[in-house]
């Protein structure tokens, strides 16, 4: 991933690429975790934690909004 404004190149793990796709469109943590709960053999504790860090990073970063 690149953010061309920041002139940075970002290297993703396949479940931040999958966190990155189930946002394509507006959804909650909690619908996140969902999908990758169907996708990858993670408890949803721990996904909660990681889905929620990577969100808040991508949001300190301003490379994604969080809506309400």
């Amino acid at each position: 991933m690149i953010d061309i404004d920041l002139g940075k190149y970002f290297s993703m793990n396949s479940i931040a690429s999958s966190i990155w796709e189930c946002i394509d469109s507006p959804k909650t943590k909690d619908e996140i975790c969902d999908e990758l709960l169907n996708e990858y053999a993670i408890d949803r504790t721990t996904c909660t934690q990681e889905v929620s860090a990577f969100l808040d990073e991508l949001i300190r970063m301003k490379l994604v909004s969080e809506v309400n």
